[in-house]
C-alpha cells in the first residue's frame, strides 16, 4: 500500500517538475539565449525524434520502459494523421512565442481561452453540449483573462494575441486527437513519434512566416566558445524536458485519477505563477493577481465541473445497457434473430 502511494506521489512530483522546467528553461532561452522560439521549437522536435528511437529500442531491453513502441513512420498512416500534426505544431509554435511576449507569471492567462474554444469546438464539431457548471467556469476564466489583459504591464497585446491562436489550435489537436488514435490502433506514444516527425519537416516553413531565417545567423555556431557549447546545451536539455512531459503525462494520468491530476495541474499554475514573481521578479499588479486567480481557480472549476459530468454520463449509462441487455434476451428466447447481426 506504500509502495502504490509512494509510486503516485512520485509522478506527481515527476509532472510537476518536468512541467515548470520547461517552462522556465523556455522562457530563458526565448528571451536571453536564442530569441527565435519557432526554430528552437524546431531543434526541440529534432532531439525529441532522437529520444523517441532510444526509447523504443530501450524499451525492447527494459520491461519497465515496454510501454513505449519502436519507432515507425508508415507513409499511409503519416497522411492520415497529418491534419492533427498541424494543428500540433500551430499549437507549439503560438505558444512558444506567447511565453516569449509575456511573464512567466501570466503565461497561464494567456493560454486561459483554451476551455472557451474546447467548449465551442467540441460543439460545433463532436456536437457535444457542455453542462451549466462547465459553462459558469469558463467564463470565469475568461472574466480572468479579460481582467489580466487589461493590464498591459503585465500581459502585452500581442501576448494575448499568441496565446488566443495558440489555444485555439490546442483545442482543435485536442478534440480531434480521439479520432486520430484509431489510426494508430489507441497508441498515443505512436501518434506521437508521427506528429514529432512531421513536426520536425512543417517547422520549416513556419521559421520563414514568423520572420525567424534571416535571424538564423543570430544562432551561435562556433563550439570552440564555451558560451556557444551553453547554448546548445540549453537547447538540448529543453528539448529532453519536452520529450519527458509526454511521458510525464502518461505515467500521471495512468497512476491517479482525473481530479487528482487536475488538482497537480492547478498548484502548477499556482507554483509558476509564484516562480514567476519570485524569482524571474515578474510585475505584480492587483489586475495581474485578478486575473491569476480568477484563471486558475475557473480551471479546477471547470475540471471539476467535467469530472462530475462525466460520472452524471456514466451512472445514467448503466440503466441503458441493461435495458438493452433484457430486450435482447426478450427477442432471442422468442426464437427471433434480430440481434445476430449487431
Amino acid at each position: 500500500m506504500f509502495g502504490a502511494k509512494a509510486d503516485v506521489v512520485a509522478a506527481m512530483l515527476f509532472y510537476m517538475v518536468v512541467s515548470l522546467a520547461i517552462v522556465f528553461l523556455n522562457y530563458a532561452i526565448f528571451t536571453s539565449v536564442v530569441r527565435l522560439p519557432v526554430f528552437v521549437s524546431w531543434f526541440q522536435m529534432v532531439v525529441s525524434l532522437i529520444c523517441s528511437i532510444l526509447m523504443g529500442h530501450l524499451g525492447t531491453m527494459i520491461p519497465s520502459l515496454s510501454f513505449f513502441p519502436q519507432y515507425e513512420f508508415k507513409w499511409d498512416i503519416a497522411v492520415q494523421v497529418l491534419p492533427l500534426t498541424l494543428s500540433y505544431v500551430g499549437n507549439i509554435a503560438f505558444n512558444n512565442v506567447c511565453l516569449q511576449l509575456v511573464q512567466v507569471s501570466t503565461y497561464q492567462v494567456a493560454r486561459s481561452s483554451t476551455i472557451f474554444w474546447n467548449i465551442c469546438l467540441s460543439y460545433f464539431i463532436l456536437n457535444m453540449r457542455t453542462s451549466t457548471q462547465a459553462f459558469l467556469a469558463c467564463m470565469m476564466v475568461v472574466s480572468g483573462l479579460v481582467v489580466g489583459a487589461l493590464d498591459p504591464s503585465t500581459l502585452s497585446f500581442f501576448g494575448v494575441v499568441t496565446g488566443t491562436i495558440g489555444s485555439v489550435f490546442w483545442a482543435l489537436y485536442s478534440v480531434n486527437t480521439k479520432k486520430y488514435m484509431k489510426v494508430v490502433d489507441d497508441n498515443q506514444f505512436l501518434l506521437l513519434m508521427y506528429n514529432i516527425t512531421w513536426s520536425i519537416v512543417l517547422f520549416i516553413p513556419a521559421i520563414w512566416m514568423a520572420g525567424e531565417w534571416p535571424k538564423l545567423n543570430q544562432v551561435p555556431t562556433d563550439l570552440t566558445q564555451w558560451v556557444t557549447v551553453k547554448v546548445w546545451i540549453a537547447m538540448v536539455v529543453s528539448g529532453v524536458f519536452g520529450f519527458l512531459m509526454s511521458i510525464a503525462v502518461f505515467v500521471c494520468i495512468k497512476l491517479t485519477n482525473p481530479v487528482t491530476f487536475n488538482i497537480v495541474g492547478t498548484v502548477k499554475a499556482c507554483v509558476q505563477s509564484v516562480g514567476g514573481i519570485v524569482f524571474l521578479g515578474d510585475t505584480v499588479s492587483i489586475q495581474s493577481l485578478m486575473g491569476i486567480m480568477l484563471c486558475v481557480g475557473g480551471s479546477y472549476w471547470y475540471a471539476a465541473a467535467k469530472q462530475a459530468e462525466g460520472k452524471g454520463n456514466t451512472a445514467s449509462a448503466k440503466p441503458q445497457v441493461q435495458y438493452q441487455k433484457v430486450e435482447q434476451d426478450v427477442e432471442m428466447t422468442a426464437g427471433g434473430s434480430k440481434h445476430e447481426t449487431a
